[in-house]
């Protein structure tokens, strides 16, 4: 848990990303790469002086556009394609030694066919898709899909920054404010059958954030500081209507009366009208173009923080480390969702819910507000080369808000937020002269409230599991043997599960969504002068492996995905004048896997999944100038 550091609280580990400052040397790099599925990326990169020694600019922008890896029967398009681009621009004045100016502007786009999740497991439902002339691909296909609706993902981002360093003398003085802006749209198909059974008419969200942060670090005798805070304000609004086709009423109550929809056939007792509506093929009930005809939510969340990050050198080569940070969140949102649905005019039972499809839900107004204080403290001990250090840190996910309106029926509006305490040991040790270098880390982590998103058929929802821990050992390392190669690797150990705190005792004692017990790496890098004035041979092979995991909330056992491995490689030769030319690949063993398998939409006892990327090849030409 990053408790004290890099803007707001995290609660299990922070990537931080630093762009390349711009250079007053002259400096351009240009990329192509040709790839499977008609693949192409070109990468430029210009940086240079515009007033010497006082003003200076860098310029980045990347176009990647690639064909789909999964082919529709129903309309003949490839799916999972790319194509997006981005550009980023910087300029950096230093008026004078002790000040400098950095602003950074970015935008991103995409425009895609994606995401879409081929069926992995044909349930009871399969049979009724059959009788109403549904396509059903049996066995199963990780590429080949037959849906009716298209699937359009879209999105873009502006975002810009401005940072200011200033030496004061006896303190350095940070500051940075940020400003972000992003949409998303993912309208379409939404059972990835070709039966017009539901779909999404349209699926919006935006979000807009903005951010600063003021610090001072400095040196004082043994004492090395930093006192900051930090403050952020995001607003953020959903959108979208959930409707029924035209064969889904039909499809809902042959699945229903049969007792193929989860549960035991509905009793005509309990319903009078299951045999009129049977007999209408649904339409009484469930017509097409029915259903949530639109869910609506928004949240402004405000966070605001004060923290101080510090490290005391004791002397024999031990360092103290003490961090804390106050904080205060708020949040407050709130939704509604309207519903033309006539199944949901039937009086709600244990027999009868099964028959309420897509109904909406109340206006709701709610807040969230939470005050913490976290922290983290440790003690290092240097013995020549070798270093090793003990660690506690205590991290916080803020609770919140649930913006799928349709869930909160019941007045399920909130959920709790999720906190750490983390204990770590850790040993980096040297050998034979630093050419095996290692790190071992030794760590327990408890989770109380664990927040888990789960996707119930039609919403996400996020609700609060109880307890997690999260306990195992780390080990790093890399040799070079020789000097033209290095090995690298890494494995580790997790044992992550749900503890005796876990609320549904279905989930205690097993490991938790999507955490592999055991990950291996390995990273084979050679590089080779030629005889040839300024070639070089380069040769490049890493894999990653992971155990099997359960990627379902629920932990349902259809939603198991094996152990795999993972093989990239790059095979090439660098030329005279910074000129290299390569040979690429991911996935050179075309392992099929699915990091997400979820339940299919109305259709009980069938699986969806999505894929990773297939195996892609490509030839990579780069200049420096």
């Amino acid at each position: 848990p990053q408790g004290t550091l890099f803007g707001k609280n995290t609660i299990s580990g922070a990537i931080n990303i630093l762009t390349r400052k711009p250079s007053y040397d002259p400096q351009a790099e240009v990329t192509l790469t040709a790839t499977s599925f008609e693949g192409i990326l070109a990468r430029g990169i210009f940086s240079g002086p515009l007033v010497e020694d006082k003003v200076a600019y860098r310029f980045a922008a990347q176009i990647n556009k690639r064909e789909g890896f999964i082919h529709n029967q129903y309309d003949g398009k490839d799916y999972n394609d790319r194509n997006r681009y981005s550009l980023r621009g910087q300029l950096l004045f230093d008026p004078s030694e002790d000040v400098s100016v950095r602003l950074i502007a970015g935008y991103y786009n995409r425009d895609e066919r994606c995401c879409i999740a081929p069926y992995l497991i044909n349930g009871p439902t399969t049979e009724q898709r059959r009788r109403q002339g549904g396509t059903v691909i049996d066995p199963p296909s990780s590429t080949v899909v037959s849906f009716d609706d298209d699937k359009i993902s879209r999105s873009n981002e502006f975002n810009t920054s401005a940072h200011l360093d200033w030496d004061l003398g006896w303190a350095k003085a940070k500051a940075l404010v940020s400003y972000q802006k992003a949409f998303a749209e993912d309208p379409g198909e939404a059972d990835f059958s070709d039966l017009q059974i539901v779909y999404f008419p349209f699926n919006k969200a935006d979000i807009a954030s903005k951010t600063a942060e003021i610090s001072l670090s400095g040196k004082v005798s043994r004492l090395d500081w930093v006192v900051g805070t930090f403050a952020t304000r995001e607003n953020l609004s959903v959108r979208n209507s959930i409707l029924l086709g035209e064969d889904a009423g039909e499809f809902v109550t042959s699945n229903i009366v049969n007792g193929q929809a989860g549960q035991s056939p509905v009793p005509p007792s309990d319903l009078l009208p299951v045999a009129i509506v049977a007999g209408a093929g649904g339409s009484a009930l469930f017509p097409p173009g029915s259903g949530q005809t639109l869910n609506f939510a928004s949240q402004v969340g405000k966070n605001l923080s004060l923290f101080t990050h510090n490290v005391v050198d004791l002397g024999a080569g031990f360092n103290a480390t003490l961090g804390l940070r106050y904080l205060i969140e708020d949040k407050d949102g709130g939704g509604f969702s309207n519903s033309n649905s006539p199944s949901c005019n039937i009086p709600p039972s244990a027999n009868t819910n099964a028959l309420r499809v897509l109904c909406g839900a109340p206006a709701y107004q709610t807040q969230y507000k939470d005050k913490r204080i976290t922290g983290t403290g440790g003690l290092s001990k240097s013995f020549g080369k070798l270093f090793t250090y003990a660690s506690y840190s205590s991290g916080f996910k803020s609770g919140g808000i649930n913006l799928s309106p349709s869930t909160t029926t019941g007045g399920t509006f909130t959920f709790k937020p999720e906190t750490v305490k983390s204990y770590e040991l850790g040993l980096k040790m040297p050998f034979f002269g630093k050419k095996l270098l290692t790190r071992t880390a030794v760590f327990h982590m408890n989770f109380k409230n664990f927040q888990l998103n789960g996707f119930d058929g039609t919403a996400f929802v996020i609700s609060n599991a109880g307890e997690v821990v999260s306990q195992g050992v780390e080990f790093e390392g890399s040799i070079t043997p020789f000097k033209p190669l290095r090995i690298s690797g890494g494995t580790t150990y997790a044992d992550v599960y749900f503890a005796e705190g876990t609320a549904d005792a279905n989930l205690r004692g097993k490991q938790v969504t999507s955490a592999p017990r055991w990950t291996h790496t390995l990273n084979f890098d050679y590089q080779q002068p030629l005889p040839w004035d300024g070639t070089k041979f380069v040769f490049n092979i890493a894999g990653r492996y992971q155990s099997d995991v359960n990627t379902s909330v629920a932990l349902l056992p259809q939603a198991k995905q094996e152990a795999y491995t993972l093989i990239n490689g790059r095979i090439g030769l660098g030329f005279r004048n910074d000129i290299d030319l390569s040979l690429i690949g991911t996935n050179l063993t075309d392992q099929v896997y699915y990091p997400i398998i979820f339940a299919s939409v109305s259709q009980a006892g069938s699986f969806n999944a999505y894929p990773g990327p297939r195996r892609t090849l490509g030839v990579e030409l780069r200049k420096k100038f």
